[in-house]
């Protein structure tokens, strides 16, 4: 299986993105992948609302950013489809 350093440079059609990143990184991450074209992800971390403060601003930032794109999340904490 090839490794790719960025979503942008996959070839083929992506359907699913399974972020595993740093709560604070997902929007950004999440934000590539509608660049791309994706439409359903997975996130998988922690650090969202249940932490604080800046946890649910980090929160907040991604529920936009899948609203914006149209794009459902199996997140439990976040569900936007």
């Amino acid at each position: 299986m090839k490794a790719f350093a960025t979503l942008s440079l996959i070839p083929e059609t992506i359907d699913l993105a399974i972020i595993a990143v740093p709560a604070n990184r997902v929007a950004g991450v999440l934000e590539e992948a509608a660049s791309v074209g994706v439409r359903a992800v997975t996130v998988i971390t922690a650090g969202f609302a249940e932490t604080g403060r800046s946890g649910a601003q980090a929160e907040t930032e991604l529920l936009k950013v899948a609203r914006r794109h149209g794009c459902a999340s199996s997140d439990p904490t976040a569900s936007v489809s």
